[in-house]
């Protein structure tokens, strides 16, 4: 194998030369153009839990009575432009959206507080989130996602 030395000046302008390059593909294009090019793209993925009581309006069973869970969450956030501050989004941005639901009573925010419709409430108020997984206890989970 033969290595070839490279100017640390060259190589700066070779690193500038490319993160303009990315960065037009981002701002100009799209991020799908970016990706489809070689070029990087970011990707936040945030899990947190919180704990909340709900009951479900009309539901035949138990679910209808005053009872509590201790949800899991698992958020995608994607970010756009790559060369901004190098952050799709501050963790805490996202755990703060979650825990507003933390100890609280699910109903006073969302109607019928299904794990899908809570699901899509975090959905909608977190900037960027593309995906958003909920379980509620151990067992299976809903997932909503941007299509």
């Amino acid at each position: 194998m033969v290595t070839k030395s490279i100017d640390p000046k060259d190589l700066e302008g070779a690193a500038k030369r490319y993160m303009k390059e990315v960065k037009d593909y981002v701002v100009r294009g799209s991020l799908e153009e970016a990706i489809t090019t070689g070029h990087p793209r970011m990707e936040l993925i945030v899990n947190h839990s919180f704990e909340a009581a709900h009951r479900l309006p009309g539901h035949p069973g138990k679910c209808a009575r005053v009872h509590g869970h201790s949800y899991r969450v698992r958020v995608v956030v994607k970010g756009g432009d790559i060369l901004s501050d190098g952050m799709v989004i501050d963790f805490h941005e996202v755990k703060e959206v979650i825990d507003q639901l933390d100890h609280q009573y699910l109903n006073d925010f969302i109607k019928n507080p299904t794990a899908e419709h809570i699901a899509l409430w975090l959905l909608e108020r977190i900037p960027g989130a593309v995906e958003v997984r909920l379980w509620e206890g151990l067992g299976g989970c809903s997932v909503v996602a941007r299509v």
